[in-house]
This record gives C-alpha cells, sequence and structure tokens, in this order.
C-alpha cells in the first residue's frame, strides 16, 4: 500500500506538466507518514515551500502538530502558521457558541 502511494504522489509531482504555478496546495492527512516524507524529498529542489498546518482544538491533536512542525522543520519547509479548525460550534437557531 504505501509503496503505491509513494509511487502515485511521484508521479503526480512528477509527470503533470503544471505549467508555471503561483501555488501548489497539497491538502495531506495528519501526521508524519511515508507520504509526506516523499512530498518533502520531491519538494526539496522547488523555491518557497511552506506549510499551513490545520488542526482542532482536542490534545490529541495539538501532539500531532508538534510533530509535523518538527517535521517540517528537519525537512526544510517553512511553517507559515496553524490554523485551529473546529474550535466551537454556534447553535443555528439561538446562535449561541459552545467551545468544543
Amino acid at each position: 500500500r504505501g509503496a503505491r502511494k509513494n509511487a502515485l504522489i511521484t508521479q503526480f509531482v512528477r509527470d503533470v506538466d503544471w505549467g508555471e504555478l503561483e501555488y501548489l496546495v497539497v491538502d495531506a492527512p495528519p501526521g508524519t507518514s511515508d507520504e509526506h516524507i516523499t512530498l518533502a524529498k520531491l519538494m526539496k529542489g522547488c523555491d518557497n515551500v511552506s506549510a499551513v498546518i490545520v488542526t482542532t482544538p482536542q490534545e490529541v491533536a495539538l501532539l500531532d502538530v508538534r510533530k509535523e512542525v518538527s517535521f517540517c522543520e528537519k525537512a526544510g519547509c517553512k511553517v507559515l502558521g496553524v490554523v485551529e479548525n473546529m474550535a466551537a460550534f454556534q447553535c443555528p437557531n439561538c446562535q449561541h457558541v459552545t467551545e468544543i
């Protein structure tokens, strides 16, 4: 499974004629798996590679964020910021906000 995913990522990055790009956005699952390592290696020669890390407020997700920031630093990928998603719920009827 992992080898096939890595081959697919490599083919996607190397073989697609992207033309002139200002941005290439990659939405990856949480963690620092082989797929992340493959992508980081493929992007190593590119200019201005950066990351925006999206998380949720749960403690286990924040542990992942720490690992991801460390991974980005080791891979030479600048972290532009961390965005916290799903931090609260707003009731559509009464507009009351509940922290999650």
